[in-house]
């Protein structure tokens, strides 16, 4: 399959070095040198993810993935720190011939809101196991005593004592 990329920034590169592994393709940049890494086999993205992104961004994957929904996206992380999602939907008569629209944005803010959400999930956790391990501990600190002084004022009760007394343990 022949696919045109046009801009070889950190994602239409990626885009070029990953599709071009499996296709024909040609990128178009008004630096040359940006194309040429693409001759290179260069990639900004983070090598734990290509082996992913590359198998999900496979024709035979896009055609599988989008024949069961409308589209599905794949996040990956830039090795300068940068998120984006590649979103693949259906084209309008996708039954017919298949097209699709390939469109990538950046999610930085997202994955940053993804990640303050896990971090107070977290804190709120270790927030939970330390009241609950303190209610535990001060119910037995309370129980304790109190069950001496229940004792106590029985044992008080059942005894002689004058009516001041007998009125202070009722």
């Amino acid at each position: 399959m022949k696919i045109a990329v046009a801009g070889t920034g950190y994602v239409g590169l990626s885009l070029a070095v990953l599709l071009s592994q499996h296709n024909d393709v040609t990128a178009v940049d008004i630096v040359p040198e940006k194309v040429e890494i693409i001759n290179n086999w260069h990639s900004p993205i983070q090598d734990e993810y290509i082996e992913k992104y590359l198998q999900e961004v496979s024709f035979d994957t896009i055609r599988e993935r989008l024949n069961e929904s409308q589209g599905y996206t794949i996040i990956v992380e830039l090795k300068d720190g940068h998120w984006y999602a590649t979103n693949i939907i259906r084209g309008v008569g996708y039954e017919d011939d298949q097209t699709f629209v390939f469109f990538v944005e950046n999610v930085d803010e997202q994955m940053r809101q993804q990640s303050e959400l896990k971090r107070a999930l977290k804190d709120a956790e270790v927030a939970t196991n330390a009241k609950t391990e303190f209610l535990s501990r001060m119910s037995h600190d309370i129980r304790t005593p109190m069950n001496g002084i229940i004792g106590m004022t029985r044992i008080s009760k059942a005894q002689d004592n004058p009516p001041e007394t007998i009125r202070c343990l009722e």
